[in-house]
Protein backbone atom coordinates (compact mmCIF):
# COMPACT_ATOMS: atom_id res chain seq x y z
CA UNK A 1 0.00 0.00 0.00
CA UNK A 2 1.58 3.47 -0.76
CA UNK A 3 2.14 5.62 2.17
CA UNK A 4 -0.10 8.20 2.69
CA UNK A 5 -2.93 9.82 5.16
CA UNK A 6 -6.18 8.55 4.34
CA UNK A 7 -9.47 10.37 5.72
CA UNK A 8 -12.75 8.50 4.93
CA UNK A 9 -15.99 9.91 5.47
CA UNK A 10 -14.77 11.37 8.52
CA UNK A 11 -17.19 13.09 11.46
CA UNK A 12 -16.21 14.18 14.90
CA UNK A 13 -18.54 15.48 17.50
CA UNK A 14 -18.18 16.65 21.47
CA UNK A 15 -21.39 16.55 21.61
CA UNK A 16 -24.02 14.54 19.50
CA UNK A 17 -25.88 17.49 18.10
CA UNK A 18 -22.83 19.59 17.60
CA UNK A 19 -20.48 18.18 15.12
CA UNK A 20 -17.27 19.83 14.73
CA UNK A 21 -16.42 18.39 11.33
CA UNK A 22 -18.49 16.56 8.88
CA UNK A 23 -18.14 13.96 6.02
CA UNK A 24 -14.16 14.84 5.59
CA UNK A 25 -12.79 12.66 3.11
CA UNK A 26 -8.99 13.68 2.27
CA UNK A 27 -5.54 12.14 1.62
CA UNK A 28 -2.33 13.37 2.57
CA UNK A 29 1.30 12.16 1.47
CA UNK A 30 4.64 11.86 1.88
CA UNK A 31 6.82 15.20 0.41
CA UNK A 32 3.72 17.10 -0.07
CA UNK A 33 3.23 20.79 1.36
CA UNK A 34 -0.27 20.96 2.23
CA UNK A 35 -1.66 23.74 3.20
CA UNK A 36 -5.26 23.67 5.44
CA UNK A 37 -6.98 27.24 6.15
CA UNK A 38 -9.70 28.21 7.80
CA UNK A 39 -11.09 31.01 10.56
CA UNK A 40 -11.17 29.61 14.09
CA UNK A 41 -13.85 27.70 14.95
CA UNK A 42 -13.42 26.15 11.48
CA UNK A 43 -12.32 22.67 12.83
CA UNK A 44 -8.70 23.11 12.30
CA UNK A 45 -7.43 21.92 15.07
CA UNK A 46 -10.05 18.85 15.34
CA UNK A 47 -8.81 18.11 12.01
CA UNK A 48 -5.20 18.35 13.41
CA UNK A 49 -5.43 15.82 16.76
CA UNK A 50 -7.39 13.08 14.02
CA UNK A 51 -4.18 12.83 11.94
CA UNK A 52 -2.53 11.11 14.57
CA UNK A 53 -4.46 9.56 16.63
CA UNK A 54 -5.31 12.33 19.82
CA UNK A 55 -8.31 12.28 18.66
CA UNK A 56 -10.68 9.44 16.88
CA UNK A 57 -13.52 9.82 14.28
CA UNK A 58 -17.33 9.80 15.53
CA UNK A 59 -17.98 8.42 12.40
CA UNK A 60 -15.55 7.07 9.33
CA UNK A 61 -12.06 6.28 9.35
CA UNK A 62 -8.34 7.32 9.34
CA UNK A 63 -5.38 5.80 8.53
CA UNK A 64 -2.03 6.72 8.64
CA UNK A 65 0.30 4.39 6.25
CA UNK A 66 -2.27 1.59 6.30
CA UNK A 67 -2.52 1.74 10.39
CA UNK A 68 -6.21 2.33 11.49
CA UNK A 69 -6.29 5.25 14.29
CA UNK A 70 -9.15 3.46 16.10
CA UNK A 71 -7.26 0.31 16.66
CA UNK A 72 -5.40 0.69 20.13
CA UNK A 73 -2.54 -1.00 18.97
CA UNK A 74 -1.74 1.15 16.44
CA UNK A 75 -1.54 4.24 18.92
CA UNK A 76 1.92 4.44 19.29
CA UNK A 77 2.96 3.85 15.96
CA UNK A 78 0.63 6.90 14.68
CA UNK A 79 3.02 9.20 17.19
CA UNK A 80 5.72 7.77 15.63
CA UNK A 81 4.22 8.83 12.33
CA UNK A 82 2.94 11.58 12.41
CA UNK A 83 4.84 14.88 14.59
CA UNK A 84 1.84 17.23 15.79
CA UNK A 85 3.16 20.56 17.21
CA UNK A 86 0.39 23.16 18.49
CA UNK A 87 0.30 27.06 19.12
CA UNK A 88 1.51 26.60 22.88
CA UNK A 89 5.32 25.63 22.31
CA UNK A 90 6.22 25.86 26.53
CA UNK A 91 3.48 23.30 27.41
CA UNK A 92 4.80 20.80 24.88
CA UNK A 93 8.46 20.78 26.27
CA UNK A 94 8.95 18.29 29.56
CA UNK A 95 12.76 18.40 29.93
CA UNK A 96 15.40 20.43 32.32
CA UNK A 97 17.88 20.74 28.60
CA UNK A 98 17.45 20.95 24.95
CA UNK A 99 19.63 17.40 24.52
CA UNK A 100 17.17 16.11 26.72
CA UNK A 101 14.25 16.84 24.90
CA UNK A 102 15.36 16.01 21.62
CA UNK A 103 16.51 12.61 23.05
CA UNK A 104 13.64 11.82 25.19
CA UNK A 105 11.30 9.78 23.54
CA UNK A 106 14.07 7.63 22.16
CA UNK A 107 15.52 6.66 25.48
CA UNK A 108 11.70 6.05 25.82
CA UNK A 109 12.26 3.11 23.07
CA UNK A 110 15.13 1.89 24.43
CA UNK A 111 17.02 2.74 21.71
CA UNK A 112 20.52 2.15 21.30
CA UNK A 113 22.80 4.82 22.70
CA UNK A 114 25.05 5.04 19.79
CA UNK A 115 21.82 5.92 17.35
CA UNK A 116 20.61 8.11 20.20
CA UNK A 117 23.71 10.49 19.94
CA UNK A 118 24.18 10.52 16.32
CA UNK A 119 20.00 11.09 15.58
CA UNK A 120 20.33 13.61 18.18
CA UNK A 121 23.30 15.53 17.22
CA UNK A 122 21.76 15.59 13.51
CA UNK A 123 19.08 16.95 14.85
CA UNK A 124 21.39 19.64 16.67
CA UNK A 125 23.06 20.57 13.54
CA UNK A 126 19.12 20.68 11.35
CA UNK A 127 17.80 22.85 13.30
CA UNK A 128 20.18 25.01 14.36
CA UNK A 129 20.20 24.35 18.04
CA UNK A 130 23.85 23.33 18.92
CA UNK A 131 24.79 26.10 20.73
CA UNK A 132 21.49 25.90 22.95
CA UNK A 133 22.09 21.64 24.01
CA UNK A 134 22.79 22.51 27.87
CA UNK A 135 20.14 25.14 27.96
CA UNK A 136 16.59 24.91 29.73
CA UNK A 137 14.17 24.93 26.70
CA UNK A 138 12.28 27.63 28.76
CA UNK A 139 15.27 30.10 28.30
CA UNK A 140 14.82 29.93 23.73
CA UNK A 141 12.55 32.45 22.15
CA UNK A 142 9.34 30.84 20.92
CA UNK A 143 10.78 30.62 17.46
CA UNK A 144 13.73 28.41 19.03
CA UNK A 145 11.21 26.91 20.78
CA UNK A 146 9.36 25.54 18.04
CA UNK A 147 12.47 24.33 16.11
CA UNK A 148 13.54 22.42 19.36
CA UNK A 149 9.90 20.63 19.43
CA UNK A 150 10.41 20.25 15.33
CA UNK A 151 13.91 18.16 16.23
CA UNK A 152 12.30 16.20 18.82
CA UNK A 153 10.19 14.90 16.07
CA UNK A 154 13.05 14.68 13.78
CA UNK A 155 14.53 11.92 15.87
CA UNK A 156 11.42 9.58 15.43
CA UNK A 157 11.99 10.15 11.96
CA UNK A 158 8.33 11.09 10.89
CA UNK A 159 6.37 10.36 7.73
CA UNK A 160 4.17 13.71 8.56
CA UNK A 161 4.75 17.26 10.62
CA UNK A 162 1.93 18.53 11.33
CA UNK A 163 1.79 22.33 12.65
CA UNK A 164 -1.77 23.71 14.30
CA UNK A 165 -1.16 27.45 13.81
CA UNK A 166 2.47 27.07 14.92
CA UNK A 167 3.36 29.92 12.49
CA UNK A 168 0.89 32.78 14.23
CA UNK A 169 2.83 32.21 17.41
CA UNK A 170 5.91 33.74 15.76
CA UNK A 171 7.26 36.87 13.52
CA UNK A 172 8.05 36.63 9.86
CA UNK A 173 11.55 36.05 10.19
CA UNK A 174 10.98 32.93 12.62
CA UNK A 175 8.49 31.80 10.28
CA UNK A 176 10.42 31.80 7.05
CA UNK A 177 13.64 30.09 8.90
CA UNK A 178 10.28 26.93 10.05
CA UNK A 179 9.17 26.93 6.92
CA UNK A 180 12.55 26.84 5.14
CA UNK A 181 13.59 23.90 7.35
CA UNK A 182 10.40 21.65 6.50
CA UNK A 183 10.96 22.28 2.60
CA UNK A 184 14.26 21.31 3.14
CA UNK A 185 13.44 18.03 4.80
CA UNK A 186 11.51 17.17 2.26
CA UNK A 187 13.46 17.88 -0.32
CA UNK A 188 16.17 15.45 1.53
CA UNK A 189 13.59 12.84 2.83
CA UNK A 190 9.95 12.74 1.21
CA UNK A 191 8.40 13.79 4.92
CA UNK A 192 5.47 15.39 4.27
CA UNK A 193 4.28 18.92 5.90
CA UNK A 194 0.77 19.70 6.71
CA UNK A 195 0.38 23.29 7.59
CA UNK A 196 -2.96 24.59 9.12
CA UNK A 197 -3.48 28.11 10.04
CA UNK A 198 -5.52 31.58 8.83
CA UNK A 199 -2.88 33.20 6.75
CA UNK A 200 -2.60 32.60 3.22
CA UNK A 201 0.65 33.94 3.00
CA UNK A 202 2.26 31.06 5.02
CA UNK A 203 1.30 29.10 1.52
CA UNK A 204 3.01 30.59 -1.54
CA UNK A 205 5.21 27.05 -1.28
CA UNK A 206 2.29 24.73 -0.90
CA UNK A 207 1.19 22.02 -3.17
CA UNK A 208 -2.33 22.70 -2.51
CA UNK A 209 -4.39 24.28 0.02
CA UNK A 210 -7.48 22.93 1.64
CA UNK A 211 -10.48 25.30 2.62
CA UNK A 212 -11.95 24.52 6.12
CA UNK A 213 -15.39 26.11 6.59
CA UNK A 214 -17.78 25.29 9.63
CA UNK A 215 -16.21 21.86 9.64
CA UNK A 216 -16.47 20.72 6.25
CA UNK A 217 -14.58 21.02 2.98
CA UNK A 218 -14.94 23.81 1.36
CA UNK A 219 -11.99 23.61 -1.67
CA UNK A 220 -9.24 21.22 -2.13
CA UNK A 221 -6.82 23.24 -4.49
CA UNK A 222 -3.64 25.17 -6.09
CA UNK A 223 -2.40 27.46 -3.59
CA UNK A 224 -3.39 30.31 -6.45
CA UNK A 225 -7.13 28.79 -6.75
CA UNK A 226 -7.71 29.63 -2.99
CA UNK A 227 -6.35 32.69 -3.43
CA UNK A 228 -8.05 33.67 -6.46
CA UNK A 229 -11.78 32.24 -4.68
CA UNK A 230 -11.52 33.76 -1.40
CA UNK A 231 -11.36 37.35 -3.09
CA UNK A 232 -15.25 36.32 -3.83
CA UNK A 233 -15.57 34.58 -0.43
CA UNK A 234 -15.36 37.24 2.22
CA UNK A 235 -17.91 34.82 4.69
CA UNK A 236 -14.01 32.32 4.47
CA UNK A 237 -13.04 34.85 7.15
CA UNK A 238 -9.19 33.84 6.49
CA UNK A 239 -6.39 36.20 5.99
CA UNK A 240 -5.63 37.06 1.83
CA UNK A 241 -2.29 38.49 1.76
CA UNK A 242 -2.53 42.71 1.34
CA UNK A 243 -0.70 42.71 -1.88
CA UNK A 244 -3.03 39.87 -3.02
CA UNK A 245 -6.11 42.56 -2.02
CA UNK A 246 -4.34 45.11 -3.41
CA UNK A 247 -4.37 43.41 -6.80
CA UNK A 248 -8.03 42.40 -6.53
CA UNK A 249 -9.05 46.26 -5.92
CA UNK A 250 -6.79 47.61 -9.53
CA UNK A 251 -8.43 48.70 -12.09
CA UNK A 252 -7.70 45.44 -14.96
CA UNK A 253 -5.00 47.62 -16.95
CA UNK A 254 -3.47 48.79 -13.91
CA UNK A 255 -2.80 45.27 -12.84
CA UNK A 256 0.01 44.42 -15.81
CA UNK A 257 2.03 46.72 -13.90
CA UNK A 258 1.50 45.19 -10.34
CA UNK A 259 2.79 42.06 -11.41
CA UNK A 260 5.57 43.35 -13.19
CA UNK A 261 7.01 45.07 -10.35
CA UNK A 262 6.00 42.56 -7.81
CA UNK A 263 6.13 38.91 -9.86
CA UNK A 264 7.59 36.86 -7.07
CA UNK A 265 3.42 37.42 -5.71
CA UNK A 266 0.70 34.54 -7.22
CA UNK A 267 -2.17 36.56 -8.26
CA UNK A 268 -5.79 35.13 -9.56
CA UNK A 269 -6.04 34.66 -13.28
CA UNK A 270 -8.33 36.52 -15.03
CA UNK A 271 -11.48 35.12 -16.31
Amino acid sequence: MEPSIELSKVSFSFLPAAPVLRDITLSFRPSEFVGVVGPNASGKTTLARLLNGNLLPTEGTVSVNGLLSSLSQNQLALKRLVTLIHSDAENQLITPTVWDEITFALQALGTDEHEIRQRGEGALETFGLKQYRDIHPYYLSVGEQFRLLLAAGFVRQPSYFVLDEVLSMIDAHARQSILHMLLSLRAQSGVGVIVLTHRLEDLFDADRTIVLQNGHVELDASVEAVFRESLNRPDWNIETPLLHRVYGALAPEKRTCFVNWCPWMPVPTEG
